[in-house]
C-alpha cells in the first residue's frame, strides 16, 4: 500500500508548486494594473486642471500728461493689427488702463481726441506697435497733450427770416489737429448755441436738413460770438477784377488760381484780359494767384471771399521769360539691330509749367513747387525740392505699358531695363532756401531705356525709321525737341527734314552703304506757325475789345476813350519766314495815319471809325486786316430806381438797369451804402440788394463807369425804419449766510442751484435798446417780469428780495419794450434746492474669487462723492437678473486699508461685500450705492452692471475622470475572484 501511496503524493507536490507560482504572479500583476490605473486617473485630473489655466495675454499702461493727472473715464482703444479690430476701455484712477484676455498678436494703443466734462480737451496720441504673447503682460505708455477749455464760441443759428431751423447741428473742428466737437442747439426756442473751446484756429460748420452747409473760420483768443444764417438760396462767392501791368499794358491769357487749405485748388483761364472772374465754393480765406504771359505772377495770400463779389485791381511787372524747356533724345541701334538704346535728357527752365502738379498753370516753377509740395510761404527750400524729386522719379519710373514695346519697320523691341536720374544745381543741402520770385533755377533729368529684339528679322536694303513725337500739355512757353540718331554700320541718311509737325509721324529713310563706321544723323524738330496778319490794339484801362459774331465769323470791335494814345500792332507771320521784309501801311477811315509794324495814334472825337492795316509781302501779295473802333466821349446816364423806404434788416432792391452809354458798354458799377459796409461792385452789378442793419437816413451813391473809363456819380436818399427790439439782460443776486454776495448773469444762468433760504433780487438795468445809424443807444421803456411756476408778474426794472415758494425748477422771463413798441423776451431756468447734498458716482465694478456655484465671491466697486457734504448714511443694494439679493454687511477701504463708513467730499473709497452664487449659468449683477440724503435727480450714476458666467463645482467635472479607473479596477478584481472560484 505504501508503495502505491508515495507516487500519488509526489504527483500532488509536482502539481501544487506551479499552481502556487501562478497565483502569486497574478496577484502582483493585478496590483500593478490597479496602481497604473490610479496613476492614470490622477494624470487625467491634473490635465483637466491645467486645461482651465488662462491662455491669453494682458495689456496695460499709463496715460500721462505734463504736470497733471489723467481723470477717470477717458476712452482708450487697443487696435488688433492682424484682424483690424478695435477693443475699447476707459482710464481708471491715475490714467491707468488694462485689457484682459488679449489674443496673441501685434497691437497698437490709440488714445482718441476727446473732451472731459467740458473742462479740458485731450489730443490724439498713438503708441508704437508691440507684440502681445500669451500668459504675459505687455506695457504701453502714452503721453498726451491737454488744452484747457477757457473760451466759448456762442451765437445763434437762424434762417434768413430769423426763425429757428429744426435739427441744426454745430460742428467745431481744429484746423491744426484732428479734434472736433459736434453739438446740437442748446436752446431750440431761440436758436442759441454755445461750445466750450480752447485757443486756436477752428472751422465752425452749421448743417440742417434742406439747407446748404455754412462754414466759417475763426481764431479763438477770447470768447467769440458768431451768428450764423442758413439760407436755401446760397449764392456762390465770386472774385472779379482787372489785372493791368504797371506799364499800362493789358495782360492776356490769364491763368487764375484760388487755393484753400481745406477745400483745394480751383482754376479759370481767361484768354483776353484785363477782366477776370472766378467762383469760390464758399466763403473763406483763399490764396489768389494770377499768371499771364510775359509778366510776374500776381499773388495775394490772404484774400477773404464772402457771398458778395470782391473786386480788385492788380498790377504786375513785366519779366523776360526764360528759355524754352529743352528735350533731347538720342537713339542708338546695336549691331545687326539686335538691341536699341534710347537716352532722354530734359531741362526744366524757371518758367516751365508741369501738368501733373495742381499749380501747373501758374508758370513760375519755384512757386509751383512751393505751393504743391511746401507750405506756401514763398520760400523754396531743400526739403521741398527733394519731395518734388521723389514725385518726378515716381512719374518717370511708372512707364505706361504702351512704351514697353517699340516697333521699327514692323519689328518689335521689348523694354528690358530703365533708369532715371535728376539733378538740382543749387539748394543742395538741408537748410538752404530762396525766395521763389528771385530763384533762377534749372533742373535736369535723364532717363535711359534699353530694348532688345523680340524676334529675328531678315536684312533688307533699306529701313524706314518712324519717329513719333507726342505733344505734351504746355501753357505759356514753347518746347524744343532735338533728336540724334546713331545708325548701325552699313546705313546712312538720304534726306533731311527741316520742319516737322510734332503731333504726327515723320519718316527718315535710311539706305545701306559699305562704310565701316556708324553714321551720326541729327534731326531737329520745332513748332511751326501758320501765316496770317492780326491787327491788335494794345489794351489798357481806356481801350476795350469785344468780339462780334456775324455770318459765322468773329471780328474784333474796339472801344477807345476820347483823346487816348493807343499802340496799334500788326502781328504778321509769313509761312516762308520773310516777315522782316514786309511793308506795313495804316489807314483810319481811308486816311493814311502811319507805317511800320507798330504805330501810336491818338483817337479823338466820337463814333465808329474803321482802322485798316495793309501788309505787302516780298512776293507782291497784299494781306490786310481791319477792325472797327468806337471813340467814346461820354459817361453813362440814367436814374437810380428801387426801394427808398425799408425796415431794418429788410432787403432793399436798387437798380441802374435804365442807365445807357453811347458805346453800349457799361463796364463797371460801384454802389456805396454809407453804412460802413464794403462797396458792392462789378461789371454786371446793375441790380443789387442791400440790407441796412441800423435804422436812419442813408445817402446811397452809385459810381458808374463805361468800359473805357468815362464815369459819373449819382446819389439817392434811403430811409430805414426802426424795427429792432431792445436787448433784455438781467442778473440774479443773493446773499449767503456768510454775507457773501453772489451774482449770476442771465447769459450764464442755465439750471444753477440756489438754496431756498436765500431771497433773490432780479436786476434788468443792463438791458438796452440798440442804436440807429446816427443815434445814441436807446432806452427801454417798460419791463415785465414773470415767474411761471409761481404765477408771479411784476412791472419794473428791479424785482427785490423775491422768495421762491418751494424747491424745484423755476422759469424766469423778462420782457423789454422800447418807445416804438418793439419788444423782446428772454427766459432762464434756475433750480431751487434744499441745500448741500452728497452726490455719489460708481466706477470699476469687479469680482474676485472662483466664479463657481456655492463658492463665495467678493464684489467690489469704487464710490466717489462729488457732492458738497459728506455721505454718512450709505446703503448698498445687489440684484441678480432683476431679483434683489439681501446684503447686510459691507466694508469700506481706502488705499488698501479699511476705513469708517463715510465718504468725504471729492473722496473715493472701495466698498466690498461677499455673495455666494447658488446656480451655474450666465447672470447679470446690478450694484447700487446711494446715500439717504442724495436727491433722486443726482442718482443717475449710482448703479453699475456686470455680466458673469458661473461655472459648476470642480468635483462634478473631475469625478467623471475618477470613475473610469474605479470601474476598471472593479471589473479586474471581480474577474480575479471569479477565476479563483472557478479553479
Amino acid at each position: 500500500m505504501s508503495a502505491v501511496i508515495q507516487p500519488l503524493d509526489d504527483i500532488m507536490v509536482i502539481m501544487e508548486e506551479p499552481y502556487m507560482r501562478k497565483e502569486t504572479v497574478g496577484k502582483i500583476a493585478t496590483g500593478l494594473i490597479v496602481l497604473a490605473l490610479v496613476l492614470s486617473g490622477l494624470m487625467v485630473l491634473q490635465f483637466g486642471a491645467r486645461a482651465d489655466e488662462r491662455q491669453e495675454g494682458r495689456v496695460e499702461g499709463i496715460i500721462s500728461i505734463e504736470d497733471a493727472t489723467i481723470p477717470r473715464g477717458l476712452d482708450v482703444n487697443l487696435i488688433d493689427l492682424y484682424e483690424n479690430k478695435v477693443h475699447s476701455t476707459e482710464t481708471s484712477r491715475g490714467g491707468y488702463f488694462r485689457f484682459e484676455d488679449v489674443d496673441s498678436g501685434y497691437y497698437r494703443v490709440e488714445f482718441p481726441s476727446q473732451s472731459y466734462k467740458e473742462q479740458h480737451v485731450y489730443f490724439r496720441s498713438r503708441s508704437e506697435i508691440k507684440e502681445v504673447e500669451k500668459d504675459t503682460t505687455t506695457e504701453f505708455d502714452l503721453e498726451v497733450e491737454r488744452r484747457s477749455l477757457d473760451y466759448t464760441i456762442n451765437g445763434t443759428v437762424l434762417d434768413e427770416f430769423g426763425e429757428v431751423v429744426d435739427d441744426t447741428q454745430i460742428t467745431v473742428a481744429d484746423l491744426n489737429s484732428d479734434h472736433s466737437k459736434t453739438a446740437g442747439l442748446y436752446n431750440e426756442t431761440s436758436g442759441e448755441y454755445r461750445v466750450a473751446i480752447y485757443e486756436g484756429n477752428f472751422t465752425i460748420t452749421a448743417t440742417a436738413p434742406d439747407y446748404p452747409e455754412v462754414m466759417h473760420e475763426v481764431d479763438v483768443e477770447e470768447d467769440v460770438t458768431l451768428n450764423i444764417t442758413l439760407t436755401d438760396d446760397l449764392e456762390t462767392p465770386l472774385v472779379t477784377g482787372y489785372l493791368w501791368s504797371v506799364d499800362g499794358g493789358v495782360n492776356t491769357n490769364l491763368r487764375v488760381t484760388l487755393y484753400h487749405e481745406v477745400m483745394g485748388v480751383f482754376h479759370e483761364t481767361v484768354e483776353q484780359g484785363p477782366y477776370f472772374e472766378i467762383a469760390a465754393p464758399r466763403e473763406g480765406n483763399y490764396t489768389l494767384v494770377i499768371d499771364s504771359d510775359g509778366y510776374l505772377p500776381y499773388f495775394d495770400e490772404d484774400l477773404f471771399v464772402s457771398g458778395d463779389e470782391i473786386t480788385m485791381i492788380g498790377r504786375t511787372d513785366p519779366v523776360e521769360r526764360s528759355a524754352e524747356e529743352h528735350i533731347h533724345t538720342t537713339i542708338e541701334f546695336g549691331e545687326n539691330w539686335d538691341t536699341m538704346d534710347i537716352t532722354r535728357e530734359r531741362s526744366y527752365q524757371p518758367d516751365t509749367m508741369i501738368q501733373p502738379m495742381d499749380y501747373s498753370n501758374i508758370g513760375l516753377l519755384a512757386l509751383q513747387i512751393d505751393l504743391a509740395f511746401g507750405d506756401g510761404d514763398l520760400e523754396l527750400d531743400y526739403n521741398e525740392l527733394q519731395t518734388f524729386k521723389e514725385e518726378l522719379e515716381y512719374i518717370e519710373s511708372n512707364i505706361p505699358s504702351s512704351h514697353r514695346l517699340i516697333q521699327v519697320d514692323g519689328v518689335s523691341y521689348r523694354l528690358v531695363d530703365y533708369e532715371f536720374d535728376i539733378d538740382f544745381p543749387g539748394l543742395e543741402q538741408e537748410g538752404d532756401s530762396v525766395n521763389v520770385f528771385e530763384m533762377d533755377m534749372e533742373i535736369h533729368s535723364t532717363s535711359s531705356a534699353e530694348y532688345e529684339l523680340v524676334h529675328e528679322v531678315s536684312p533688307e536694303d533699306s529701313h524706314d525709321l518712324d519717329l513719333y513725337l507726342q505733344q505734351n500739355y504746355v501753357v505759356g512757353n514753347y518746347r524744343d525737341y532735338s533728336y540724334e540718331i546713331d545708325l548701325p554700320n552699313g546705313y546712312e541718311r538720304t534726306n533731311f527734314v527741316e520742319h516737322v509737325d510734332i503731333t504726327g509721324f515723320t519718316t527718315v529713310h535710311i539706305d545701306t552703304f559699305d562704310g565701316t563706321e556708324k553714321t551720326h544723323v541729327g534731326l531737329t524738330v520745332q513748332l511751326s506757325e501758320p501765316g496770317e496778319v492780326d491787327l491788335i490794339l494794345e489794351e489798357d484801362p481806356r481801350v476795350y475789345r469785344r468780339e462780334i459774331e456775324e455770318n459765322d465769323e468773329v471780328t474784333d470791335y474796339y472801344i477807345v476813350r476820347h483823346d487816348t494814345n493807343v499802340t496799334c500792332t500788326a502781328d504778321f507771320i509769313d509761312p516762308v519766314g520773310s516777315e522782316e521784309d514786309a511793308i506795313y501801311t495804316w489807314y483810319l477811315d481811308g486816311v493814311e495815319i502811319g507805317t511800320g509794324e507798330e504805330i501810336n495814334h491818338i483817337f479823338v472825337g466820337s463814333g465808329e471809325k474803321e482802322l485798316v492795316v495793309e501788309v505787302e509781302e516780298t512776293g507782291g501779295h497784299i494781306t490786310t486786316d481791319e477792325v472797327t473802333v468806337f471813340v467814346d466821349n461820354e459817361a453813362p446816364t440814367g436814374e437810380i430806381e428801387g426801394d427808398f423806404n425799408v425796415d431794418e434788416r429788410e432787403e432793399a432792391s436798387l437798380s441802374a438797369y435804365n442807365f445807357t452809354d453811347d458805346s453800349g458798354e457799361i463796364g463797371y458799377y460801384q454802389w456805396n451804402f454809407t453804412d460802413g459796409s464794403d462797396p458792392v461792385e462789378g461789371p454786371e452789378m446793375y441790380n443789387v440788394t442791400h440790407t441796412f442793419e441800423l435804422h436812419g437816413t442813408y445817402n446811397v451813391s452809385l459810381n458808374i463807369t463805361d468800359v473805357v473809363g468815362n464815369w459819373e456819380i449819382y446819389e439817392q436818399e434811403i430811409v430805414v425804419n426802426d424795427v429792432t427790439p431792445p436787448v433784455p439782460l438781467f442778473n440774479l443776486t443773493y446773499q449767503t449766510e456768510d454775507e457773501e454776495n453772489v451774482t449770476i448773469y442771465s447769459d450764464d444762468l442755465a439750471g444753477d442751484r440756489i438754496e431756498q433760504r436765500y431771497p433773490v433780487t432780479l436786476d434788468a438795468s443792463e438791458s438796452y435798446d440798440p442804436a440807429g445809424f446816427d443815434d445814441e443807444i436807446g432806452e427801454v421803456e417798460t419791463f415785465t417780469w414773470w415767474i411761471e411756476e409761481d404765477g408771479f408778474e411784476y412791472e419794473g426794472m428791479i424785482l427785490e428780495d423775491y422768495e421762491f415758494d418751494s424747491i424745484g425748477e423755476y422759469t424766469i422771463s423778462l420782457n423789454a419794450t422800447d418807445e416804438h413798441g418793439n419788444y423782446e423776451n428772454i427766459s432762464r431756468t434756475v433750480r431751487i434746492t434744499l441745500g448741500p447734498t452728497p452726490d455719489l458716482e460708481l466706477s470699476n465694478l469687479r469680482t474676485s474669487g472662483e466664479k463657481r456655484t456655492n463658492e463665495e465671491l467678493t464684489v467690489s466697486v469704487n464710490v466717489t462723492n462729488f457732492g458738497d457734504i459728506m455721505a454718512e448714511n450709505i446703503d448698498v443694494r445687489l440684484s441678480v437678473d432683476g431679483e434683489v439679493v439681501p446684503i447686510t454687511e459691507w466694508t469700506f477701504e481706502k488705499d488698501g486699508e479699511e476705513t469708517n463708513a463715510t465718504i468725504d467730499t471729492n473722496e473715493m473709497k472701495v466698498i466690498s461685500f461677499t455673495w455666494t452664487p447658488e446656480e451655474d449659468r450666465d447672470m447679470t449683477l446690478n450694484v447700487t450705492v446711494v446715500d439717504a440724503e442724495e436727491p433722486e435727480e443726482l442718482r443717475v450714476d449710482n448703479t453699475l452692471q456686470l455680466d458673469l458666467r458661473i461655472e459648476p463645482p470642480a468635483w462634478r467635472r473631475y469625478i467623471i475622470y475618477a470613475l473610469v479607473p474605479i470601474v476598471i479596477i472593479g471589473v479586474t478584481v471581480g474577474l480575479y475572484f471569479y477565476k479563483e472560484k472557478f479553479q
